[in-house]
Formats: C-alpha cells, sequence, structure tokens
C-alpha cells in the first residue's frame, strides 16, 4: 500500500491534544525523569539531535503513527490501519508475566497498553537511538505513561548496560515470569543491536533465576544464622579487624589457597616445603587433605551457610586454629570457633547489621565457593603474589574431591560390591548436565557450573586489576598476578577500610527495633511494587531490603499479586525475631544470651519452601 493510501503528512499540532513538539518534548521528558528515574535515558536523549527521518502520519484509524523513512528504506513503527488494535494484541501475548521487556518505544500505544494490566509489575524498554527517540518523544503527548513508576527506559545501552540493568531490577519472587514485546518496526531498523540485546536480557533472566532458586533454597537459613550468631560477634576476636587480619596473613610472604580438587594431593609435595615463606589459607573443604598430611594452615576460611560447613572438620581436631567465618554462618561452626575472626557479606541483613552496630570488614562472598571468597579476601587485604592449588574448576579424571576430604570420605563410606566408589564418582560427575572434556587439560571434564566459578574467579580479579592464570592445570595451580590489559569494566568493591575489632552497639537493642520497623510496614492490596518502593524512606527501604532474599521460599506460582508474598515473608520474620526475644527475657544489652547459640535456631525445613 502506498504512502497515500494512510494519510498525508501531519505535524503534531494537526492532532487533537497536541502542543508544539518542544513543548511535547519537554513534557514527556519531565515524566520519564519523574522521581529521579531514567537519569541516564534522559541525558542521552536531550543530548541527541532530531532524527529528521522520522515522520508522523496518520492511520486509518485516525491515530498518529511514526514513518521511518530515507533514501533507502521506509519503516513503519506501527500498524497503519490500527495500531491501538495491534498494541492491544501485544500486551495480550505478554501472558501473565509480572516482568516485561519492551524492544522499542516508537509512539508508545504497546506501553500504554501493558500498563493497564494490574498484573504488571515492571516494564524496561530499550531503545537503539536516542536521535529516533527525540523525536518520537516530540510527536505524541506520552507523559502520563512515562510517569509511571513502574516503567524504565534505557536508550543506546550496550549489552554490558542492558544485562545490569534487568538482572538487578528483574526479581522473580516479586514479578513473577518475565515476558519480552517486540516492537516490529524498531526490530527492523536494526535487527543487530535488538538480536544482542535481546540476548543480553536473557543472560540477565538466566541469572537473576539463579539467584532466585539459591534464595528459595538458603534464604531463611542466612537470615536465622546471622540473627543466631550476632552474640558470637558480638563477643568478636582481635583478628576481626582487616590491618590484624593482613598481619595474621604476613602480607610479606606470598599467600597460598588450597581449595579441594583431586588435583591438591598431587600438590601437597609443594606445601611441605618452606612453611615459613607462605601464608597457607586452607577452605574449609580442604582442610582435613591438608591436617592429614600433617599441614597446618595459617587460615581456615568457611562462608557456607549449610551444615555441611560443619562436616568438613569433623574429627579434624581444629579448633585451634586460625579460623575466618561469615555472620550468616551455621551457628555450629561459631561454637567450634569462639575466637574466629567474622566477616560479613553484601547481604541486605549483614549490611542492616554493619549500618548500626559497626563490627568486621565486609568481603564479596558472592561467587558461589569458598575459593572465591578466599580470594576475595587476599585481594582486599592488597595481598601481592596468589597462588591457588587443587582448583581444577573441573573433575580430573572424572573425580570430584580431594582423597581424605569430607566428601570423599562420604562417597567411600557409601560403597558396596555392587555400588564400587568408581561407579559413585561417575554417577556424581556425568550427572553434572553440560559436562564435556576440556580440549586442553587431558583427563579433565568440565560443566558450565564450573566454567561460571572460574568465570567469576577471574571477573573478581580483574576488578582488582588484577588476572587469574594458570600454572599448572594438572594440580590445579593458579597465579593470580598484575592484569596486562586494560581494566575490568566493573567497579572495584568499596568497603571500609578499616573496621572496628567487635559489634559495639546493642545487639537486643537492634532486634527490637528491627522488629518494630518489620511490623511498621504497610502496602495496599492494589498498590504496585514500584509504587510501594517509591514512597519508602531510606530507613524502610533498609528494612525491606534484608527481607528480599527470603520472598523466593514463599513465592507461589498462583500469587497474583506481591504483596502475598511478601505479607507471608513478614509474618515469618516477626516469628523468628519475637522466639529470639522471648527466651532471653532478661538478656544483657550487649548480646543476646549464649544459650540461643547453643541452641541453634534456625529455620524450619519444609519441602516448597512453606513456613510455619
Amino acid at each position: 500500500m502506498s504512502r497515500q493510501d494512510t494519510g498525508g503528512q501531519l505535524p503534531p499540532s494537526d492532532h487533537p491534544g497536541s502542543v508544539p513538539s518542544e513543548l511535547l518534548l519537554r513534557r514527556n521528558l519531565e515524566a520519564l525523569a519523574a522521581g529521579g528515574r531514567n537519569r541516564a535515558a534522559v541525558q542521552r536523549i536531550e543530548a541527541a539531535p532530531y532524527d529528521r527521518s522520522v515522520q508522523l502520519l496518520s492511520s486509518r484509524s485516525g491515530l498518529p503513527v511514526a514513518l521511518v523513512a530515507d533514501a533507502e528504506r521506509e519503516v513503519w513503527l506501527h500498524s497503519r490501519y490500527d495500531p491501538l488494535r495491534e498494541s492491544e494484541r501485544a500486551a495480550a501475548g505478554a501472558g501473565f508475566g509480572g516482568y516485561v521487556c519492551v524492544f522499542g518505544l516508537g509512539l508508545g500505544y504497546h506501553l500504554e497498553a501493558l500498563l493497564q494490566s494490574r498484573r504488571v509489575e515492571a516494564v524496561t524498554v530499550m531503545v537503539e537511538s536516542a536521535s529516533r527517540t527525540r523525536s518520537l518523544l516530540a510527536m505524541r503527548d506520552l507523559s502520563d505513561t512515562l510517569g509511571d513508576t513502574r516503567l524504565t527506559v534505557l536508550a543506546e545501552p550496550d549489552a554490558s548496560e542492558t544485562n545490569i540493568a534487568v538482572r538487578d531490577s528483574y526479581l522473580p519472587a516479586i514479578h513473577g515470569a518475565m515476558e519480552t514485546v517486540v516492537l516490529q518496526g524498531a526490530r527492523r531498523l536494526s535487527p543487530g543491536w535488538y538480536a544482542a540485546a535481546a540476548e543480553s536480557v536473557r543472560s540477565a533472566a538466566e541469572h537473576a533465576l539463579a539467584e532466585y532458586h539459591t534464595q528459595r533454597r538458603l534464604g531463611r537459613r542466612w537470615y536465622m544464622n546471622t540473627l543466631v550468631n550476632l552474640a558470637a560477634g558480638a563477643r568478636g576476636a582481635a583478628t576481626q579487624s582487616r590491618s590484624a587480619l593482613r598481619t595474621l596473613l604476613h602480607p610479606e610472604r606470598p599467600a597460598v589457597i588450597t581449595a579441594a580438587g583431586p588435583s591438591l594431593r598431587r600438590a601437597l609435595p609443594r606445601l611441605v616445603k618452606q612453611p615459613e615463606t607462605r601464608s597457607l589459607i586452607a577452605t574449609d573443604s580442604s582442610l582435613p587433605v591438608l591436617l592429614a598430611a600433617e599441614i597446618t594452615p595459617d587460615l581456615v576460611i568457611s562462608i557456607d551457610c549449610q551444615q555441611a560447613s560443619y562436616h568438613h572438620l569433623l574429627g579434624s581436631g581444629s579448633r585451634d586454629l586460625p579460623a575466618l567465618l561469615d555472620l550468616a554462618g551455621p551457628p555450629v561452626m561459631h561454637r567450634r570457633f569462639p575466637t574466629a575472626a567474622v566477616v560479613t557479606s553484601a547481604h541486605p541483613l549483614s549490611r542492616y547489621v554493619r549500618a548500626r552496630l559497626g563490627g568486621p570488614p565486609e568481603i564479596d562472598l558472592a561467587g558461589g565457593t569458598v575459593t572465591y571468597a578466599a580470594v576475595a579476601l587476599t585481594l582486599e587485604l592488597e595481598l601481592d603474589e596468589i597462588e591457588l592449588l587443587g582448583a581444577d574448576f573441573g573433575y580430573p579424571s572424572r573425580v570430584p574431591y580431594c582423597v581424605d576430604s569430607y566428601l570423599d570420605h562420604h562417597f567411600r563410606t557409601g560403597a558396596t560390591r555392587i555400588d564400587p566408589l568408581e561407579q559413585r564418582h561417575l554417577e556424581f560427575v556425568f550427572g553434572e548436565p553440560g559436562l564435556e572434556p576440556d580440549a586442553r587439560v587431558p583427563e579433565l571434564y568440565r560443566s558450565p557450573r564450573m566454567l561460571r566459578y572460574q568465570t567469576a574467579t577471574a571477573g573478581l580479579a580483574r576488578r582488582y586489576g588484577r588476572e587469574l592464570v594458570p600454572l599448572e592445570p594438572e594440580l590445579g595451580r593458579w597465579t593470580i598476578r598484575a592484569a596486562s590489559g586494560p581494566p575490568s569494566r566493573s567497579p572495584k568493591p568499596q568497603h571500609d577500610r578499616e573496621s572496628g575489632p567487635a559489634f559495639s552497639g546493642s545487639v537486643r537493642n537492634l532486634l527490637r527495633d528491627y522488629h518494630a520497623s518489620i511490623a511498621a510496614l504497610r502496602w495496599s492490596a492494589d498498590e504496585s511494587y514500584a509504587a510501594y518502593l517509591a514512597g519508602l524512606s531510606y530507613a524502610q527501604r533498609e528494612v525491606w531490603n534484608t527481607l528480599l532474599p527470603l520472598l523466593p521460599a514463599f513465592y507461589r506460582e498462583d500469587c497474583t499479586h506481591w504483596t502475598q508474598t511478601a505479607g507471608q515473608a513478614c509474618r515469618w520474620a516477626l516469628t523468628r525475631l519475637n522466639r529470639i526475644l522471648e527466651r532471653n527475657p532478661s538478656v544483657s544489652d550487649d548480646r543476646i544470651a549464649a544459650d540461643d547459640i547453643k541452641a541453634g535456631i534456625v529455620p524450619d525445613e519444609l519441602p516448597g519452601g512453606g513456613s510455619t
């Protein structure tokens, strides 16, 4: 159909309710920036020139539509017949997803249709051209739509920016499923860019879902472990400050970190020689291997919140070893190492506690392994020479763990004539999805999960201006040295450069105030999540953030609104806080009674994440 069949080109003022384009642009940008939202997008659109190839025409239904026309092509951004009906079909195709990624802005019909749904909690729009977007925003009044707190716009984002924005804003326990809506005309203008953006969104969704499943399994345990370990943190240890930890590890010596990969056994002779010339940091899983070889580490590090951490140390006689534990680790570990140094992670509850009571340093524990945490510690302490042993990031000779480790013992004690050790190893290793032989290291099998661990550790090193380099892969031997290439775009973590040796405030008062703050949280049954967040004060937002890792345990697919999940999580948290406070009616102000630590209060474990 020719352009004449759809109506001639019309200036904005020919459409009812429109105003001169500069005023429309200002109104739309002000709505987009309301409440401090979308600052980067607004700045890029304001700095861009108008795209003169964008024209405003009239559709058969009388509604304005946009055409991008130059010497080579003509691309309609909406239906030339009925853009409103087209947008309603697109919104209906998004299904029941509460988080919607939209590719292309156009004149916003599809956004209006999406935001009419109460189930939609967040809409993230990605546009490839700030110039084109500037022209489109000068053609139609979208201020009501752009002012919706559920809407986020990314203007000309690169792949990394798109990935980070979606990864940080998509919360499966709040939003449910993620859906996508594609403005086909916009995709035809830049197919390569939109394909890359779609890949970034897919990667971000996978990351968010992995976080969701981790929090669903461990979120309540992190929460309760932190609360009952506050007493141990309040007692503190002389080695808790950053400078004391650095002194303990002799910064003038090379630091050696041992992981529990099968190759560690072959690397033991390297550790026996001249122990006084290096600082040895043992992960909890590798400690039994070292002690069996009569090698004593300078520090044991354990960060897993599950009881399995304790099994690594059973029968090891390691009570007097210097240890470093996460505040959210199992209470039994804090009892076994009463003078252990305590660190905190980026978990919102740990940060909430630190902001009010002070206390131990924060290090990056987000890599999924205790080896990653040990590397993070050495980098944060600015140790110059760092070496890893037993870090296979895979399965050498189809064996999962080093001989003499707890998990090796677990496999061996369960072996029988009809279920021999080799068979148990094979079942474990080949049960890993995506397992493949490594092309460079003979007899090494790698899975996507193991590759993610290696990638995370390498990324951590890059954030500190270092790089992870293999030395002897057959020994799981790596070094972390100054990077030769450009620094990572990811910022180096900024933690307190020094922390006090112990929690300095009143633990009991903290828990009372925290309980009251949770009880004071209020929302309405029809309130959008974005509107709820926008109405929170800074202090209320801090309290709310501590509850976010709990939500996956209470999420159900049949939830019709985020407030149902949030209500269950709040009731669970208040019940647990009540238990701790009621069990200690006469506790002194400086700590929770040690009886609570000994009681080992932990969250109930129910199938499917239910609560009692």
